[in-house]
């Protein structure tokens, strides 16, 4: 269900950016940082006074490293954490639970600051001030997690709270004590316990609109939708995304560059114009192969079996989406003839596309000018976004509604485009 989830989180972001006046210009999969500290962060956002912003896309998960990948690189002015479940990662940092007291690191953390007020670098008195004035009263005043539980039976309450560990044998240097070496700064101990944090401190949270009920596995699926594909993947929730933390100012001395010819923008504008669902599952005929095609639109049906029951007026169409990277040379032009060769042997499409920029389109057509590939229509993408059909596909049969997936001697139902999540409709296939 991943698969096509977050891809949609990413859009919905997309669009509330776009629509906020705040914001200047919006591109995805942006590169940032460099040697440890480099990835590619799923959106980036300058604002209309110059600053970066930067957005990380999960479904429910929370990318701890990843995002302090992103806090050290430099390259954003405020950096946010957008899943479905935004709200309740909101809650953990509000108390607590979310700050790992009992750490490993945390200890060691405390050891240095004890070493550091025995060799005179600070006194006990100005680490608690610090540790004050860097985490709000309501997280240091709250009970801490206490994994050992000869401390829990053994400890009073009031020994228990959060302030209670951080502070707890301050000043009492380890038996390896160095002066030399064995201390950290106050400002680089406030750091790392920040960043030991489970989220963040310096992350925003956005919550977005995307809900959805697994139901138990029936009839060889998985799970079941509760709701119909065109609620679920509705994209006016856009207007429902929510900012439920607000992040803190970052230090950025580099400036990311932001790309309008990438796959991310024609994905983005391509489903945002015509598409339903992203990163869709689609069988590979002749064997129990899965590919997954960029963007999926419906028209005339909300499910596969509703297409393919609805006659000419119904399409189930597929697209592949390419940046400018895509047309380096003559192998690439190779690699996507044959991927586009297997979406269309699959069966399961009335229609099928290809998307780049508008800037390559005559890469596009070269592309398509291939027997096996005649009836293959282009979608072009401009740099302001607008979507343009250059080459009109044709309608192709519609042979199935699902496909069978073998494993051993075991045979599982899978949904077009969802897999092993069956829409709520498509318990039976018409025609796997």
């Amino acid at each position: 269900m991943t698969y096509c989830v977050e891809p949609f989180i990413q859009d919905l972001v997309w669009c509330w950016l776009d629509q906020h006046a705040e914001y200047t210009e919006v591109a995805g999969e942006v590169g940032i940082g460099s040697g440890m500290n480099s990835g590619r962060i799923d959106l980036v956002a300058k604002t209309t006074d110059g600053e970066f912003h930067g957005f990380e896309i999960k479904d429910n998960a929370f990318a701890d490293e990843q995002l302090k990948r992103y806090l050290r690189a430099g390259y954003l002015d405020r950096l946010y954490h957008c899943s479905r479940v935004g709200a309740e990662f909101a809650e953990r940092l509000s108390d607590s639970s979310g700050f790992k007291t009992g750490t490993y690191r945390n200890q060691q953390i405390r050891k240095y600051i004890s070493n550091g007020i025995a060799a005179g670098q600070y006194t006990e008195a100005e680490y608690k001030q610090v540790l004050r004035e860097t985490f709000p009263e309501e997280i240091l005043d709250q009970q801490a997690r206490i994994g050992s539980q000869v401390n829990r039976r053994v400890l009073d309450e009031s020994e228990k709270t959060v302030w209670a560990r951080l502070t707890r044998n301050i000043g009492i240097p380890t038996a390896d004590f160095d002066p030399s070496e064995t201390y950290i700064s106050l400002d680089e101990a406030m750091a790392r316990m920040r960043n030991n944090q489970a989220v963040p401190m310096e992350i925003g949270l956005i919550d977005v609109p995307f809900s959805y009920d697994l139901l138990e596995e029936q009839d060889g699926f998985r799970r079941q939708l509760d709701e119909a594909v065109d609620v679920m993947f509705a994209k006016d929730k856009r207007d429902e995304v929510t900012v439920v933390r607000e992040p803190e100012r970052l230090t950025r001395d580099q400036s990311p560059t932001l790309s309008r010819t990438n796959e991310a923008w024609v994905q983005h504008y391509v489903w945002v114009t015509c598409g339903t669902i992203r990163e869709a599952v689609i069988p590979h005929v002749g064997d129990d192969a899965e590919y997954r095609i960029d963007i999926m639109g419906f028209e005339g049906g909300g499910t596969p079996k509703e297409v393919y029951r609805g006659g000419e007026d119904a399409k189930l169409i597929g697209i592949e989406a390419k940046g400018d990277a895509a047309f380096g040379g003559r192998d690439d032009r190779v690699s996507i003839r044959e991927q586009l060769l297997k979406y269309r042997e699959s069966g399961v499409l009335t229609h099928l596309y290809l998307s780049l920029p508008k800037q390559n389109r005559e890469e596009g057509e070269a592309v398509l000018d291939a027997p096996r590939l005649s009836g293959v229509g282009l979608l072009t993408v401009s740099r302001n976004g607008e979507v343009e059909t250059a080459i009109e596909a044709e309608r192709m049969s519609m042979q199935y509604d699902g496909y069978i997936k073998k494993s051993g001697t075991s045979e599982y139902p899978r949904s077009i485009g969802f897999g092993t999540v069956a829409p709520s409709d498509e318990l039976e296939f018409v025609d796997p």
